[in-house]
C-alpha cells in the first residue's frame, strides 16, 4: 500500500490538487476542499501503515535480520523525503510560488539531510548518516547541473549560503560525534 500510494497515489493527488486550484476546468474530480483534504487522508493512512510495520518489526517475537532493519530505515527515509518534497510542491503551487520551488527544494533536501545526520548520530546508525551524505551530494549535483541555469544571482547566492551553512553544521556534527560513536563501538 505504501509503495502504491507513493507512485500512483501521488500522481492522483496531483490531479486532485490541480482540480482544486483550477475549479473552472472540466475535471473528473470534485473541485471543492475535499480534493485537497483527500491528500492528507491518504498521507495519514500511509503513515499509519508505516508506523504499524515499524511496531511489528520491533516486537520481541520477531527475529529481524540486521540487513532488513537497514533496508527499512532507508525505505522510511526515502518515503519521508518524497512526502515532504511533494508537500512542499503542493504548498508552493497553492501560494503561486512555483518559480522558487527549485530553490526551496534544494534547501528542503539540505535540511532533511542535516536532520538525518543528527538522527543517525542519535541512534548510532552509520547507514543513515551515509544516506544523508548521499542526499547532500545529490542536492549539490542537482544544484550545480539543474537549478543554477534558471536562477537569478540573488537566488544563487542565497542557496549557496544556506547550503554552505548546512554543510558546516554537518561537518561540525561529524567532527564532534564521530569520535564518540567510534569509542562506543570499541567498548562493546
Amino acid at each position: 500500500y505504501i509503495i502504491l500510494s507513493m507512485t500512483e497515489g501521488l500522481s492522483d493527488l496531483s490531479a486532485l490538487r490541480y482540480a482544486y486550484l483550477n475549479p473552472s476546468d472540466m475535471s473528473p474530480y470534485e473541485n471543492g476542499i475535499i480534493a485537497l483534504l483527500m491528500r492528507y487522508i491518504t498521507l495519514s493512512l500511509s503513515g499509519f501503515g508505516i508506523f504499524s510495520l515499524y511496531k511489528l518489526l520491533k516486537q520481541d517475537f520477531m527475529e529481524v535480520p540486521f540487513w532488513l532493519k537497514i533496508v527499512f530505515d532507508i525505505f522510511i527515509s526515502l518515503v519521508l523525503l518524497v512526502w515532504i518534497s511533494s508537500e512542499m510542491v503542493v504548498w508552493m503551487d497553492i501560494y503561486h510560488n512555483a518559480q522558487s520551488s527549485k530553490l526551496a527544494m534544494s534547501i528542503l533536501w539540505g535540511v532533511f539531510a542535516l536532520l538525518l545526520i543528527s538522527y543517525g548520530f542519535w541512534r548510532n546508525a552509520k547507514h543513515i548518516r551515509l544516506m544523508a551524505i548521499s542526499l547532500f551530494s545529490l542536492t549539490l549535483i542537482k544544484l550545480f547541473f539543474y537549478d543554477i541555469a534558471d536562477m537569478s544571482t540573488i537566488a544563487k547566492t542565497l542557496i549557496f549560503i544556506i547550503l554552505g551553512i548546512l554543510l558546516l553544521i554537518t561537518s561540525f556534527l561529524y567532527n564532534k560525534f564521530n569520535g564518540i560513536t567510534a569509542k562506543d563501538h570499541e567498548n562493546e
